[in-house]
């Protein structure tokens, strides 16, 4: 994939500022799942839910440096040595703030990319540090990670062409509330590359913070046969409006 520099280096998140441990709830028997690599904290959080295979994407190379970074040191850190290595991550010294027996089993990939400067979103604070896997989930984490995540490197409009599915799960985050991707008419378009993908019963989720609003019912794709089942769910507590609109493929 031919990419500017500007969105090979585009800037990624330390830690995700989704709840992704409601996110994974609502499809509980997920095993299949392509989902957007962000933080790197969807993929393991998948995990904790059971799932068996994930494939993950984003446009920005950074993430799968992050992810790597965190799926290698949860395999050579204990957990307070795990929480002190997040909190000193900085972009500019990243290499300085990952321990050495975390760089040295990193993939070649994820080594490489630690020499160049990651421009990071958001740190780690008292406020989204749950957003980490408690000690608890950090330990089921250690006898369930064997391998960095797959990732691919392109888009939302084009991951439909690098991947084949069937998925359980197509997990597309906040991306369309981006503007290049704002347009209803343009997320109809993706929703109809993405569905095919789906297993019947499967789901598209998207974490929608300044979207548009879809009404709750049927949306139908007459020439490939395939109905989608749409859902608003949102989780409300002292700090924050957390909504989630979820599309099933019921044929």
């Amino acid at each position: 994939m031919d990419t500017p520099d500007e969105i090979i280096n585009a800037s990624i998140y330390i830690v995700s500022n989704e709840n992704l441990r409601f996110t994974v709830a609502q499809t509980p028997n997920a095993r299949r799942i392509l989902t957007i690599a962000g933080s790197g904290d969807q993929a393991l959080f998948y995990t904790l839910g059971g799932a068996t295979h994930i494939d993950t994407f984003d446009m920005a190379l950074g993430a799968r440096t992050i992810q790597d970074i965190k799926t290698t040191a949860i395999q050579q850190l204990d957990y307070n040595a795990f929480i002190k290595m997040m909190c000193n991550l900085s972009g500019m010294n990243i290499k300085k703030s990952v321990p050495y027996n975390v760089q040295n089993k990193m993939p070649l990939t994820g080594r490489t990319a630690l020499s160049q400067p990651l421009f990071f979103r958001n740190s780690l604070n008292t406020y989204n540090i749950s957003q980490l896997p408690t000690p608890t989930e950090y330990a089921r984490l250690q006898t369930t990670l064997r391998a960095p995540f797959n990732f691919i490197h392109d888009n939302i409009t084009n991951i439909h062409n690098r991947v084949t599915g069937p998925y359980d799960v197509i997990n597309i985050s906040n991306v369309f509330d981006s503007n290049c991707i704002g347009n209803i008419k343009e997320q109809i378009k993706i929703l109809c590359n993405l569905v095919p993908l789906l297993n019947i019963g499967g789901t598209i989720v998207y974490n929608n913070q300044f979207g548009h609003t879809y009404n709750n019912g049927t949306l139908t794709i007459p020439k490939a046969n395939i109905t989608l089942q749409h859902k608003r769910i949102e989780l409300i507590d002292k700090k924050t409006s957390y909504k989630l609109d979820l599309f099933q493929r019921v044929r």
